[in-house]
Formats: C-alpha cells, sequence, structure tokens
C-alpha cells in the first residue's frame, strides 16, 4: 500500500499508515477457505482512489497481497500535474 492509505479488512478499518500492514486473523479450521474482503483508500491529488479485493486464506498459510492501482496512482501522484508545451 501507498503509506498513509486507509486499509479495511470485512468493512472495518485497520490501525496504521505504514505501506506494509499486517493482519492476523482469527483461528482458522484446517481444510476451510474463508475470504476476506479488503478495500484500500488513498487521496491522490484531491481525488480519492479506491481499490477492493477478495482475498482467500486457509488454516497455516501466510498470504501476501499488494494494490497495485493505488501504488501506480501515488506514484502519478508524486510527480505533480502534466505540464502541456505548445510552440
Amino acid at each position: 500500500l501507498p503509506a498513509g492509505a486507509t486499509l479495511y479488512v470485512d468493512g472495518r478499518p485497520t490501525t496504521g499508515a505504514d505501506a506494509v500492514r499486517k493482519f492476523h486473523t482469527p483461528e482458522l479450521t484446517p481444510g476451510k477457505a474463508y475470504f476476506y474482503e479488503l478495500k484500500a483508500e488513498f487521496l491522490v491529488d484531491g481525488k480519492l482512489e479506491v481499490e477492493e479485493k477478495r482475498v482467500v486464506v486457509r488454516a497455516g498459510d501466510s498470504v501476501a497481497e499488494s494494490f497495485p492501482k493505488l501504488l501506480a496512482a501515488a506514484a502519478r501522484g508524486d510527480r505533480g500535474p502534466a505540464v502541456a508545451l505548445g510552440k
């Protein structure tokens, strides 16, 4: 995530504002799949950018997810507005 983005897990905001966040699930039943809805929001040049995804987890798994749309928007925003050059 871009540092400062807001991350929601199943509609609830998580704590922290770092680029890397950790979320620990409650104890999961082995052999069963669980779904978590993730939503990340980040303000870029005054516009709220949002990226959502559903993540599948199973007992004992470690899952890493990224938010490429938000990272790209943050990178574009860091460069400032585009300037048109004319003759």
